[in-house]
């Protein structure tokens, strides 16, 4: 039972061990090799024609070609593309475009095929979110259209620019990009429109109701990144960058990225915008104070083990003994003078009987528990001093409330020892809206969440009253595995069964 309930040891190790392999990505040999293979790979995967497939011996995709294209840009944007390296990334770019410019071509063309009122299909066409995403990559390769190309490229862009309301964020972003490349004014008009529609939050920053879907185009973190990248072109106010930044560190905080690509946007967004947040131990210190004697002692501790806080994550932690705590410790005052943003936390933890404790639900993501007698199909709440026989069956109610989206999220109930599941099988479940792993185990049921939207769930499962006696009902918790800072618990409470 206490192997079961102490998980989260071997789980440490596996995360010192992660973090200890970070450093190999800071090895400069290592990454200029890497860099170079990865560069050959590319080349040889580019087909005879400029384009680039999926996977190797794929269908020419326009797509993969743009992307290709636009990443070649960042890397020169970055100064990372070796001089050696040069003349191979010009031939892979000059290649690319002329096959996207000849793509478009054929799209102009067989756009006005057999059409009788061009004049009126040139004022009201809307090109695609592809053709889109094509007008930013050339921009950002800054290749200028010539001969056959330039007519087919302005008539595109021009419609883009005029109809830039029919679009969503994402391509909205792309489109102020092209007009910023072009000195075109409706890049300040979409800039201006965006502020607009912005939340702010003090804690998640400037962000954007993102809308919902799984192509391309469609998702969160790119979409942010898009629009962090116009902001920082077309006009940038630093308070505004630094804003939307927290936006992406904060995501981070409770999510896991899903994707490769929008994890490269994500970095690519954070290096490469405003000033660069430090975790070096030249930066200044982080102050913290405490009233009293005690409280100047531990500040000079917070001070000391800054420097020598974990490489890559600034880590570091302050332990106090509890003969030493008291309630001056409660109130901490905490100064930043850096350049870098800076998250913890001061929690005083101490050991008590399950039933004395409270319930504490005074964060972001929260837990309420309810106990219900069943009979049949009716439900009705377990009243306080209400005495149970061997045999009931119960019926317990988990409402988790979240105010924000977040993954790989732990609800763990805990159960009086007269209790038993009625279901002993684990599996995946879909209810409610929510999908979830169930696992009953020896002394408490487990759901593992994928991932929570923003809002309110419920979660039930059946218990049967075993023998009789005086019993301490467990405590339930909830937790988001990639913040353990975020969570609440359910109170405890006693069970009478005669």
């Amino acid at each position: 039972a206490l192997l079961t309930e102490t998980p989260w040891v071997q789980e440490a190790q596996s995360e010192s061990e992660q973090r200890a392999r970070i450093a190999e990505l800071f090895q400069l040999k290592r990454l200029a090799a890497e860099q170079a293979a990865a560069l050959v790979k590319l080349s040889a995967r580019q087909q005879s024609d400029g384009s680039y497939s999926w996977f190797p011996d794929g269908q020419p995709d326009r797509y993969m070609t743009q992307y290709v294209l636009e990443t070649l840009a960042r890397m020169r944007q970055l100064g990372v593309i070796a001089d050696e390296q040069r003349t191979t990334v010009g031939q892979i770019e000059r290649r690319a475009v002329d096959f996207l410019d000849g793509r478009l071509a054929d799209d102009y063309r067989r756009l006005f095929a057999n059409v009788r009122d061009s004049v009126d299909l040139r004022k009201r066409y809307q090109p695609t979110a592809l053709q889109v995403h094509y007008l930013y990559a050339r921009a950002m390769a800054d290749a200028p259209a010539t001969g056959e190309a330039a007519g087919p490229l302005n008539y595109f862009r021009d419609r883009a620019f005029a109809s830039w309301t029919d679009y969503g964020l994402y391509e909205q972003a792309l489109i102020a990009i092209a007009a910023h490349a072009e000195q075109n004014p409706v890049a300040t008009t979409i800039l201006e429109s965006l502020r607009e529609r912005a939340l702010h939050s003090d804690e998640m920053g400037i962000y954007w109701k993102y809308e919902a879907g799984y192509r391309w185009n469609n998702l969160p973190i790119e979409t942010h990144t898009r629009l962090l990248e116009a902001f920082r072109l077309v006009d940038p106010r630093p308070e505004e960058l630094d804003e939307m930044r927290l936006w992406l560190l904060s995501n981070k905080r409770t999510n896991r990225w899903e994707t490769t690509k929008a994890t490269a946007a994500a970095v690519y967004a954070l290096l490469n915008t405003g000033d660069q947040y430090t975790v070096e131990q030249s930066a200044k210190p982080l102050e913290a104070s405490w009233p009293g004697a005690f409280g100047k002692v531990l500040g000079n501790r917070v001070t000391a083990l800054q420097g020598d806080a974990e490489a890559g994550t600034g880590e570091f932690t302050v332990r106090i003994a509890g003969e030493d705590v008291t309630r001056d410790l409660a109130s901490v005052k905490l100064r930043n003078r850096g350049n870098d943003l800076v998250w913890g936390g001061v929690f005083w933890q101490y050991t008590e009987v399950a039933s004395e404790v409270k319930e504490s639900n005074n964060g972001p993501l929260t837990l309420e528990r309810q106990l219900f007698k069943r009979t049949g199909d009716q439900l009705s709440p377990l009243a306080d001093g209400e005495v149970l026989t061997p045999g009931d069956r119960i019926t317990v109610r988990l409402t988790v409330r979240s105010d924000r989206e977040m993954d790989y999220v732990h609800v763990k109930d805990r159960r009086a020892a007269t209790f038993e599941p009625v279901e002993s099988l684990s599996g995946y479940r879909y209810d409610g809206g929510l999908g979830y792993y169930f696992a009953p185990g020896d002394l408490a049921t487990n759901f593992f969440i994928d991932h929570l939207p923003k809002g309110t769930y419920t979660l039930e499962y059946d218990l049967f009253t075993t023998y009789a006696g005086f019993f301490s009902n467990g405590l339930g918790r909830v937790e988001c595995l990639y913040a353990p800072e975020f969570g609440g618990n359910s109170g405890g409470g006693r069970v009478l069964v005669r």
